[in-house]
């Protein structure tokens, strides 16, 4: 359900950092390119970068409501991670520059 102060889509600022109402994360990084919030998500004890969909995106991917801008990523790199080839094998390999950054700005906030 689409949140009484949700930030529209079209307000969202690439690279943007936001406390969110949404499935699984409560802060990310606005991708412009995705439409998505870039945050941590924990599962089965593991945390990792995840990505939610604004909502304005729509049913079924749109879960997340924006709320509150806090401030810009300063990061140059701040897409959620990368393909790499290793002993002829494709292994992903999360951003952790972004990982900790997000990390470190949540806890300023709570």
């Amino acid at each position: 359900m689409r949140h009484e102060d949700t930030i529209p889509l079209d307000e969202c600022i690439q690279d943007g950092f936001y406390t969110l109402h949404s499935r699984h994360l409560g802060y990310g990084v606005f991708s412009k390119k995705h439409n998505g919030f870039i945050g941590i998500r924990t599962k089965f004890s593991e945390r990792f970068l995840d990505m939610e969909f604004h909502w304005d995106t729509g049913e079924p991917y749109g879960t997340a409501c924006p709320l509150e801008f806090l401030k810009m990523c300063d990061l140059e790199d701040t897409t959620i991670g990368t393909n790499e080839k290793v002993d002829g094998k494709i292994t992903y390999k999360q951003n952790q520059k972004l990982f900790d950054w997000i990390e470190e700005k949540v806890k300023e906030n709570e």
